[in-house]
């Protein structure tokens, strides 16, 4: 069975619903480190020809960087992000072809106020899982009964024994800290997605790739699907 476990995102772009696609089990790491400046709360988008890139603002007052993790990250409402958001989304894509059935179900999301950011990436991602037409078994590392004290690989490792997982698919940058042959040991194939953006039907002048996922969605519409090619690992 070939499984990913990968930390969930904002608007995450096509590598990670391909992750997603090639997977039979894919693992929501929630119970890890958030990280500051990353993909966690953030993602680009095209507007115009320009790039714009949209945050979540996350409040991290009297919480250590190695002490917060992602399923605790709280989101500020210190100011009305989510209408800008929203509008943002509106001004950037509201004149390609798929806005007008996609959008209003993105904005309705948005404009809940969750108190967890994983509140908000999640049902973000079913949604556009479901535009996708991906069905997969997801789970969150929270809810599995494995020691959080284990290092990165005995970590991965002991996910992927529990999920019953022998192929394990990941990232190209997990190449500089996981162990492949401490895998090996356990049984377990390794291998790296070492994805292709596809290039597809898009507003302005040149394509811009790694995008958000809903830059194809709204340009697209159903054929987005057609991003994913099942692969064999």
């Amino acid at each position: 069975m070939t499984g990913a476990i990968l930390q969930p995102g904002y608007l995450p772009w096509a590598g990670f619903f391909d992750l997603l696609f090639q997977s039979d089990v894919f693992v929501i790491y929630d119970d890890v480190q958030y990280t500051r400046r990353d993909w966690r709360n953030r993602n680009r988008i095209k507007f115009g020809d320009k790039i714009h890139t949209l945050t979540v603002p996350v409040n991290t007052a009297g919480t250590s960087r190695e002490d917060l993790k992602i399923n605790e990250a709280l989101i500020s409402y210190g100011f009305d992000w989510q209408k800008n958001h929203i509008e943002t989304i509106k001004h950037a894509y509201s004149k390609t072809e798929w806005f007008s059935k996609y959008g209003p179900g993105l904005s309705e999301i948005l404009s809940k106020k969750p108190r967890l950011l994983i509140d908000l990436l999640m049902p973000i991602i079913y949604w556009a899982a479901g535009i996708l037409e991906i069905e997969r078994k997801i789970v969150f590392s929270s809810e599995l009964n494995i020691d959080r004290n284990f290092k990165k690989s005995d970590r991965l490792i002991a996910i992927c024994k529990e999920l019953g997982i022998d192929s394990y698919l990941t990232g190209d940058a997990a190449r500089d800290y996981i162990s492949v042959e401490q895998f090996k040991q356990d049984d377990i194939s390794v291998y790296f997605h070492d994805y292709k953006h596809p290039v597809y039907r898009q507003l302005g002048k040149e394509f811009v790739s790694h995008l958000s996922i809903i830059d194809a969605i709204f340009n697209c519409g159903p054929e987005a699907k057609l991003l994913f090619e099942k692969r064999e690992f």
